[in-house]
């Protein structure tokens, strides 16, 4: 299953008030329900890691792996919001 960007906390929204930890909570909940129903999901979210927050798609994996890749082209109003991820 693959849902939108920004999916977990919306789009349209001042990310500086999002709490990361609450991100992080939602995250290990989908996950779990991707365990037990053995099924794989993207899912979008805001995403802060050494101190920069990134428009991110976190893989969630029935085996219990994650991935997490940070948007690269971000557009106008996205670049206002978030870094740049790396790789391609």
């Amino acid at each position: 299953m693959c849902f939108p960007e920004c999916n977990i906390t919306g789009y349209v929204r001042d990310f500086n008030t999002v709490d990361q930890n609450r991100v992080k909570e939602t995250l290990d909940i989908i996950q779990e329900q991707v365990i037990k129903d053995s099924v794989n999901v993207i899912v979008g979210a805001p995403y802060v890691e050494r101190k920069k927050r990134f428009n991110s798609a976190i893989v969630l994996l029935a085996n219990g792996a994650r991935y997490i890749y940070h948007k690269i082209d971000l557009a106008s109003s996205g670049a206002a919001h978030f870094k740049s991820g790396k790789n391609r």
